[in-house]
């Protein structure tokens, strides 16, 4: 068993053949932080990047972790390719996500993915430069020796690939 607490919304507890992503619910962290960028004067700043709305803004920053799950298994039901995703098998209310577990990918992999190949992740980070989960290695994984995105809980990332999904076909 190995635990992950390196995401900022998420636990992610890998068992076997499968990847536990357990929201993160930390209501006295969010209040400092929310502080804390108060003191900064930049707490419009830091709330208006997750809605323009500032205590709606602060109610999506809280549950961010439980929007990333509910995206993740919400793409996966609309693609269901798993040579794109890593397959969400499991949703509990948005506070747990069971995945299929991938062995990570070593550099070599991930510049292949990107460079060597013509991928929707290539085409994608071309039109979209703004992409950030894309851009990340430790986003990938190989499962059944293919490459495909275990994080893509951003809505951002939703967006780009329903963009794409006319365009491509999911083999």
């Amino acid at each position: 068993m190995e635990v992950h607490l390196s995401g900022c919304s998420r636990i992610v507890v890998l068992i076997g053949p499968y990847a536990f992503k357990i929201a993160r619910v930390r209501p006295l962290y969010w209040t400092y932080r929310l502080f804390f960028w108060a003191t900064k004067g930049k707490i419009n700043e830091r709330l208006h990047t997750h809605h323009q709305s500032r205590w709606y803004g602060a109610l999506k920053y809280i549950t961010k972790g439980i929007r990333a799950n509910l995206t993740e298994y919400k793409t996966w039901k609309r693609f269901r390719d798993p040579n794109i995703f890593a397959p969400t098998l499991l949703c509990l209310f948005g506070v747990i996500n069971i995945q299929r577990r991938g062995r990570p990918l070593d550099i070599h992999e991930y510049l292949s993915v990107f460079y060597t190949s013509r991928s929707i992740f290539t085409e994608i980070v071309r039109a979209y430069p703004d992409e950030r989960d894309l851009r990340k290695r430790e986003h990938f994984c190989l499962i059944d020796g293919k490459p495909c995105l275990v994080d893509y809980g951003e809505p951002i990332s939703e967006y780009h690939f329903s963009r794409f999904s006319r365009q491509l076909t999911f083999t």
